[in-house]
């Protein structure tokens, strides 16, 4: 099965999960009407719950004006999110030259071992090689957590020191309500951003890099 059939596959999967719910409670519904078959035995169902609004901010990228914002500076768990800041971090070092989308990393045991149970992740092995414009493209498609690892490595030579540069980067661009303390999100307590600062962040690959560099998107 090629990448992007297999990545369809699991699209497709993951919509259909989202929606057999809906479709099961609307057919519990409908039986439970008058005339229904479950009218009968089962009194009429209870509103829902009014949905929870989330923190959001939708902006122009070119111009930066703002469309819609709901509580923007709120801190909130930057989950998958975090892999942004890995990405721009391997950016830069492909922009300034020091690393290209060709070089090839071999991967190492902390990276094998150093995902959690239930992330998502490539399966690499010891000893597999990749190239960075590979494991860019399985990191930002398929949010392959193992992928992060090794890119961290790839760029600083250890992920504690990735970190380091992720949080002196945020600074750098203003993302005041941000912490990272791993590259591929993965629930930590002290991990935190807003959708102030990811939008910051956001604006920032692509003025830096998309726009400069349409190439490496092609």
């Amino acid at each position: 099965m090629s990448f992007a059939l297999h990545h369809l596959t699991r699209l497709l999967t993951a919509a259909m999960l989202a929606v057999l719910p809906v479709l099961m409670a609307g057919l519990f519904m409908a039986l439970a009407q008058p005339g229904g078959a479950l009218a009968a035995q089962q009194p009429a169902p209870a509103p829902p719950p009014a949905p929870r609004a989330m923190p959001a901010l939708v902006f122009d990228l070119d111009t930066g004006e703002v469309l819609l914002a709901h509580d923007a500076g709120q801190p909130w768990r930057p989950a998958s999110l975090t892999k942004l800041m890995t990405a721009w971090l391997v950016l830069r070092e492909v922009d300034a030259g020091r690393l290209s989308f060709d070089n090839v990393f071999t991967i190492t045991p902390s990276v094998v071992h150093g995902v959690e149970k239930g992330a998502a992740k490539y399966g690499v092995k010891v000893g597999d090689r990749m190239k960075i414009g590979d494991m860019l493209a399985f990191l930002m498609v398929r949010s392959d957590a193992d992928m992060a690892l090794a890119l961290a490595e790839a760029v600083a030579g250890d992920v504690d020191s990735f970190v380091r540069r992720m949080n002196r980067v945020a600074a750098a661009l203003g993302m005041s309500a941000t912490h990272f303390t791993n590259p591929h999100g993965m629930h930590h307590p002290a991990q935190v951003t807003s959708a102030r600062d990811m939008a910051l962040l956001a604006r920032d690959i692509y003025r830096r890099y998309l726009r400069r560099h349409p190439d490496w998107w092609r």
